[in-house]
């Protein structure tokens, strides 16, 4: 069973250019990641697209000074979204992002 918590990560990543251009302005580029938490340090975390057991594959280290926004994914079934008694109201808007994933909505919390 895969214990390691889903998250969204915003953040910014360097630039590469390799040709020659005139006028070069300085930028990062914003990225968007959905996966894994396989390990953390007070430096960086490692998050990955696929977990199996104790194994992971297709990881990224990304510094934690280059994360704009991270948020804790989750899940509800379709069920339990129905049988909610306080639904949004219409004209108020949730304070939380919801995808659809694999038939489930997903909650960005």
């Amino acid at each position: 069973m895969v214990s390691s918590p889903i998250q969204y990560i915003q953040w910014v990543d360097a630039v590469a250019d390799v040709e020659w251009q005139e006028n070069v302005k300085a930028e990062v580029h914003l990225c968007h990641t959905i996966g894994w938490i396989v390990d953390e340090t007070d430096d960086a975390l490692c998050i990955a697209s696929t977990v199996s057991m104790d194994s992971s594959n297709a990881r990224m280290h990304i510094p934690k000074q280059w994360i704009k926004i991270r948020k804790e994914v989750v899940f509800e079934a379709e069920q339990r979204q129905v049988q909610r008694k306080t639904p949004t109201k219409v004209g108020k808007r949730s304070n939380t992002s919801q995808v659809r994933f694999g038939g489930r909505r997903c909650t960005l919390s």
